[in-house]
């Protein structure tokens, strides 16, 4: 009977013992290089995206979030948190000091100018400081003449066209086109087009899409005298554990597998040929070579400037036209 006591005793203090140690055992056990192992910290990188022009279809801000999201997949412990301004929020922001490790943008962020590191192994003109290249596009857009009607004979048109924008004003003045025209909204000059209040439209790569989208058959032709939409990328880090990040990002981006995606927005690739005859149109505008664009650290009143000339020169003034020629980067 007092044996039988003593075992129960013994068999109580044991279980209590293994009560109270076993939280902790097994906690030490989980957390060995056996059962999980933390990932190593090396960057959170911040990218920037604005827009400044119309794209394509589809957000290029959701492109480069799923771009990040693929790149951290590979890159243990690089992380690239994309954050989508608008042009006023990212000036006001640049003003009061944040600053971004990468930048995504295009003409008209000026400020990017007195902050972005050089890309040495990189060079388009449009993105150059004296020789030097501090910006690089990942995608771009180009212009292009539509109609409804027939063929597209730019030496003799004729009819009324609505221009949609002022780079479109550009290269109409460039492409030497002489016609009756008026200057709407993008999605007004669309909408009155498609209903017939002008026989063309100068637009750009999203009216594509807006055809595309209502099945309308149109002739085009590509306007390859200008275009100053592109989407550029800068570096605005000089940290160097960011810095390596953030380039290696950028090479990412620029890859042929990234740029063969750009199909999804309807953008084209500087270095890539990625369309084929499933979207004609898209293939055509990417076959046609753009001659020339500006510079996107161009100050806001310089462009305002070129794109008077424009409209002038494209009133058929001589001068004008010399002065935006003057102007140009031949790429």
């Amino acid at each position: 009977m007092v044996k039988s006591k003593i075992l129960r005793i013994i068999l109580i203090v044991v279980c209590i013992v293994i009560a109270i140690l076993s939280p902790t055992v097994f906690y030490k056990k989980i957390t060995t290089n056996s059962y999980f192992t933390p990932q190593e910290y090396k960057g959170i990188i911040r990218l920037w995206h604005i827009d400044t022009f119309e794209g394509g279809i589809g957000s290029r801000g959701e492109f480069l979030s799923k771009r990040a999201i693929e790149y951290e997949k590979s890159n243990t412990g690089q992380l690239i948190l994309i954050c989508v301004h608008s042009i006023e929020s990212a000036q006001k922001a640049l003003k009061n000091g944040e600053c971004p490790d990468l930048i995504s943008y295009g003409a008209g962020i000026t400020e990017t100018a007195s902050l972005a590191y050089p890309l040495s192994s990189l060079n388009f003109k449009g993105g150059n400081i004296s020789m030097e290249n501090f910006a690089y596009p990942w995608c771009y857009g180009k212009y292009a003449i539509f109609s409804l009607k027939g063929e597209i004979d730019l030496n003799n048109l004729s009819g009324k066209t609505v221009i949609n924008s002022q780079g479109g004003i550009v290269a109409a003045a460039l492409s030497d086109i002489k016609t009756d025209y008026e200057i709407e909204e993008p999605i007004n000059a669309y909408v009155n087009f498609i209903n017939g209040k002008y026989d063309y439209l100068i637009g750009t790569q999203r009216d594509v899409c807006r055809f595309q989208s209502r099945n309308l058959e149109v002739q085009m032709q590509p306007l390859g005298e200008y275009s100053e939409l592109y989407q550029y990328i800068s570096l605005l880090t000089n940290d160097k554990i960011k810095s390596v990040i953030a380039k290696k990002f950028i090479n990412y981006l620029l890859s042929e597998n990234v740029q063969k995606k750009l199909t999804t927005i309807s953008m084209m690739s500087v270095n890539y040929k990625i369309y084929n005859s499933d979207n004609i149109h898209m293939q055509q505008l990417e076959l046609s070579k753009t001659k020339t664009t500006i510079s996107v650290f161009t100050p806001l009143s310089t462009r305002q400037q070129f794109y008077d000339n424009s409209i002038t020169a494209l009133n058929g003034d001589s001068e004008a036209l010399k002065k935006i020629k003057n102007f140009l980067i031949y790429i």
